[in-house]
């Protein structure tokens, strides 16, 4: 039996992220799909209320969310890196 994929394309200014434990990133769509419009960079770990967009249906780690309920992208630098 064949596995069913879905791909998610967020229209107009939102962004799909996938919530891990106390923070979400983004998840890695397949190269060719579309183009980022919604001006978060891809890849990009970002910061948002627990409450904020709505959940995919079928995967609960999903959220769509709209560019203005993202309060902030996230640089992880490594202390020993930092000048």
């Amino acid at each position: 039996m064949n596995r069913m994929v879905r791909h998610i394309m967020p229209l107009r200014p939102r962004v799909l992220v996938k919530v891990l434990a106390a923070r979400a990133e983004p998840t890695d769509p397949k190269d060719g799909f579309g183009v980022n419009v919604a001006g978060v960079p891809h890849g990009a770990k970002v910061i948002f209320g627990k409450t904020a967009g709505v959940k995919v249906p079928w995967d609960d780690e999903l959220r769509l969310l709209e560019t203005n309920e993202v309060l902030a992208t996230v640089d992880e630098i490594r202390e020993d890196e930092m000048s």
